[in-house]
């Protein structure tokens, strides 16, 4: 880039993460008080950022209230394409929230499933009469404490536990009836393979995601199991020309538009080290 103290980097480094997010970035030309010339540019946050009418063409609001007004001619406002008022940048991301949410949704299910420990709902199924527990007929506090119990051995997450006795339930014979694995908590591995989603969902809800940032897998360090990496030169390459220089290139003419041509700003063309 070519440098002048009116830009530090550290600003255009901030307003390109605002474009890159918000499809908007924002900055405002500061004057020297003597001269009128650019003394510096400084960032504004694009999330505070709105674009208003002729009388006052800008303005920062934070918490609902409106914090300044700015002028047309010292506000530079970089944006992406509109899909409907062309106000405001629409980021290029938006068409894979749906698959973000998704992802979010199963992670936390997963997340509250592990919290939950062994208790992850179970049924407790028995098949005793009243007197078995007490002398007193009609009445159980021995089965009020295992029904307490069983309620306050839940976990964190949504598991529910369920409490069933079947009263002395008897066969033909008079027999009590035998209700075989009558608590059964399978282990986690196997519960696991239930709930998790199956790998085909799970790695085009990945891609989906990959491809919404719009930056190749191997140059943000993610490693994809059984696929090889490739040529990085020729990726980082391509990325450069499709991603990197249209957005060097539309802060270059939207600066570019403020200043006057001595003090114009450019940024170095890619080459490999």
């Amino acid at each position: 880039m070519k440098f002048f103290d009116f830009l530090p980097t550290q600003v255009i480094r901030m307003a390109i993460y605002d474009y890159c997010y918000l499809a908007n970035a924002f900055l405002q030309l500061i004057p020297e008080k003597e001269t009128g010339d650019v003394a510096k540019i400084r960032h504004l946050y694009a999330r505070t950022m709105r674009v208003g009418t002729a009388k006052s063409p800008y303005k920062q609001v934070i918490e609902t209230k409106i914090r300044k007004r700015f002028k047309r001619w010292n506000i530079i406002h970089s944006k992406d394409g509109g899909t409907e008022s062309g106000i405001y940048g629409t980021p290029s991301y938006l068409g894979s929230r749906l698959s973000s949410v998704l992802y979010q949704s199963y992670e936390l299910l997963m997340r509250r499933f592990l919290k939950n420990g062994a208790h992850l709902g179970y049924a407790f199924i028995f098949n005793l009469r009243y007197s078995d527990f007490d002398d007193e007929k009609g009445t159980s506090p021995t089965e009020e404490k295992i029904k307490d119990s069983i309620k306050g051995a839940k976990g964190l997450g949504n598991g529910s536990n369920w409490y069933l006795n079947l009263g002395g339930v008897v066969d033909e014979q008079g027999k009590p009836v035998k209700i075989d694995d009558i608590l059964k908590i399978e282990n986690m591995a196997q519960l696991l393979s239930k709930v998790h989603m199956d790998k085909d969902s799970s790695e085009n809800l990945r891609n989906n995601i990959l491809s919404a940032h719009r930056i190749p897998p191997v140059i943000m360090s993610v490693v994809i199991d059984g696929k090889t990496v490739g040529d990085i030169d020729k990726i980082v390459k391509l990325y450069s020309l499709n991603i990197v220089t249209p957005i060097q290139q539309t802060f270059r003419e939207d600066i570019n538009k403020k200043l006057p041509s001595d003090r114009w700003i450019d940024f170095d063309p890619y080459h490999i080290f």
